[in-house]
């Protein structure tokens, strides 16, 4: 098999891609469709994924149990919202 080539936007170099992508960012706000973040709504959204994560380790931390028939991940810690 022959070497891989880039292709479409990985051909181009940084600065055409960022080009690119500036004018996009610009179109989107021009036609009203961009945004732009509050820090508060930064804070709400950087916290929900921190919880998220938070429990996703939590959860590949518990030993799965065995109930005879299927391996299952144990109950909820105390605290922790189910899923």
């Amino acid at each position: 098999m022959t070497d891989k080539k880039p292709r479409g936007f990985a051909r181009l170099s940084a600065d055409e891609r960022r080009k690119i992508s500036s004018r996009g960012g610009v179109a989107a706000h021009a036609c009203g469709r961009g945004h732009e973040w509050t820090s508060e709504q930064a804070r709400e959204v950087g916290a929900r994924g921190g919880k998220t994560c938070q429990a996703r380790r939590a959860q590949a931390r518990r030993p799965p149990i065995f109930d005879g028939t299927v391996w299952i991940v144990g109950p909820p810690e105390p605290g922790e919202v189910p899923q």
